[in-house]
């Protein structure tokens, strides 16, 4: 059986130019498949987390553990995405001249090995 290959319908809101592994600060929106609610529910006004929203908290947290030169900003867990702001500060003491640590590829292999089941 041939592979199906999801093809967005919307254009990018990405520029066509722009490095974004540059410094600055980045707003980031990643929504579930199918935008199925898997991080929890709006109950009243307040969102409550499940064990995957709680799973994404920490690992939202853990990203300057992982990437020393990022640091977080807002962010906040919804039924079926997360929103947050991650600013990229290589030119620091802690980041100064570090190379682009990680190739895309290897993002979505180990997001495809991490995820939760």
């Amino acid at each position: 059986m041939d592979a199906v290959i999801y093809r967005p319908t919307h254009k990018s809101p990405r520029l066509r130019d722009y490095d974004y592994a540059q410094d600055g600060a980045y707003f980031v929106t990643v929504c579930t498949h199918h935008r199925a609610h898997l991080f929890g529910a709006v109950v009243g006004d307040a969102m409550q987390v499940n064990v995957y929203g709680a799973a994404v908290q920490a690992c939202w947290g853990a990203i300057p553990v992982h990437f020393p030169f990022m640091e977080l900003d807002a962010f906040v867990v919804m039924p079926n995405h997360v929103h947050g702001i991650i600013v990229i500060l290589r030119d620091t003491s802690v980041g100064r001249g570090m190379p682009r640590p990680y190739h895309p590829a290897t993002i979505s292999v180990w997001v495809a090995r991490n995820r939760v089941r």
